[in-house]
């Protein structure tokens, strides 16, 4: 699929608009308080997101993350998750 397509299909599930502007406009985690492997497993997890929304391959994500595509799509839909009033989650 398609970075376009993959885009277009997540902004329609979760009615929120995924370009690049409003990616970079995500709330921050503080990555500073995580110990040296959870920031090494947070930091493999957030660059299989950002790849998987660049449109990148199973393979290619795999090669830069050890992760696969689904589980990119995976994290991808929990940053994407909302609490009871309706805010992203952070």
């Amino acid at each position: 699929m398609s970075r376009k397509s993959r885009l277009s299909s997540l902004s329609l599930e979760f009615g929120l608009p995924l370009t690049k502007e409003a990616i970079g406009k995500w709330t921050r985690y503080d990555e500073g308080g995580l110990q040296d492997q959870r920031l090494e497993l947070f930091t493999r997890r957030k660059r299989a997101v950002l790849a998987y929304l660049d449109g990148k391959t199973d393979s290619e994500i795999r090669a830069e993350t050890t992760l696969c595509l689904k589980e990119a799509r995976r994290f991808l839909r929990r940053c994407l998750s909302t609490d009871s009033s309706g805010r992203l989650f952070e």
